[in-house]
């Protein structure tokens, strides 16, 4: 078995990541770090596709409900806080296991960032939220396309997070985004690692992302909603951003019916799993691994193998 490398389960939302991630540490004596930016947030369960407490049972899963929805978290944190989990895993002589679709945290961890001031982001992210009310998001886009046309041709208009990403990092520096990953080009990395990534026929992912996004309005992700929002968190606070949370909010304020927000949640979520393949189509040491529903359960298997595990 190869000890001191970090298995990362990656891709897409609804590709099985959790399922897999659950099975092949229980095969290799694994424990499992989070790397999906909603499930760091407490009480952001449904929406986020939480594991349940009885496969948190089975496995130690970390990174997971650590902050409170209205606290910062992003991608630098992520790294400093998973870089530790991986060091204390492989202490105890396991293998760590990271999961999740959210591609910037991954590509930190794996490699060093610009080390960002965030009082001086914050200041700049308060200011934005003000003009997004005022102004919307479109000109906060094309105020990007100006400042880091390169980060913009990246970015997709409706890209909230990306969109304030980007450019209250250049308000703050005075530097665009898109240099700041052209000079820390990623060549070296933390850990040795092996990313993979199930690729299903897109009918495949469709007819999963269909049924994800129906359950979670069944299992009531607008009755979660309304309870944050009865705890006294902020509309605004990030993790209501997210795709799901954003149609639920739209729900209960009767801007949409229910059906209506499950189509749009599917709609968004069918861009942004295409956004996320061909983001991990660019990363290195990652092996696509073609999945059906009829292969699924012999999956681990082949990635035992991928990873030279016997």
């Amino acid at each position: 078995m190869i000890m001191e490398k970090v298995i990362i389960i990656a891709g897409p939302t609804a590709s099985g990541k959790s399922q897999i991630a659950l099975q092949l540490a229980k095969e290799i004596n694994g424990e499992i770090i989070n790397a999906d930016s909603v499930q760091v947030y407490r009480y952001f369960d449904i929406g986020s596709a939480k594991p349940a407490e009885s496969e948190k049972k089975s496995i130690p899963h970390h990174l997971i409900d650590i902050v409170n929805p209205d606290e910062e978290f992003n991608a630098y944190r992520f790294k400093e806080l998973a870089r530790e989990k991986v060091q204390e895993i492989f202490k105890r002589g396991k293998i760590p296991i990271i999961v999740g679709g959210t591609g910037l945290y991954i590509r930190c961890f794996l490699f060093d960032l610009f080390t960002q001031d965030e009082s001086l982001i914050k200041r700049e992210r308060q200011i934005i939220d003000e003009e997004l009310k005022g102004k919307g998001l479109e000109s906060l886009y094309n105020e990007l396309k100006e400042v880091d046309p390169k980060s913009s041709e990246k970015i997709h208009p409706n890209d909230f997070i990306r969109i304030t990403r980007a450019l209250e990092f250049y308000r703050a520096y005075k530097i665009p985004l898109s240099a700041i990953h052209e000079k820390f080009n990623f060549s070296k990395s933390f850990c040795d690692y092996k990313i993979i990534v199930p690729l299903w026929e897109k009918s495949s992912l469709l007819k999963r992302i269909i049924r994800r996004t129906e359950e979670i309005f069944q299992k009531g992700i607008a009755d979660e909603v309304k309870k944050i929002l009865s705890m006294g968190y902020s509309r605004d606070v990030k993790p209501f951003k997210s795709i799901g949370y954003r149609e639920a909010l739209e729900l209960i304020d009767g801007k949409l019916r229910q059906t209506e927000a499950i189509e749009k949640t599917i709609n968004q979520t069918k861009k942004y799993a295409k956004r996320q393949l061909v983001w991990f189509k660019k990363e290195k040491n990652t092996c696509f691994f073609g999945i059906s529903e009829k292969n699924f359960d012999n999956i681990i298997f082949h990635i035992k193998k991928i990873l030279e595990i016997v």
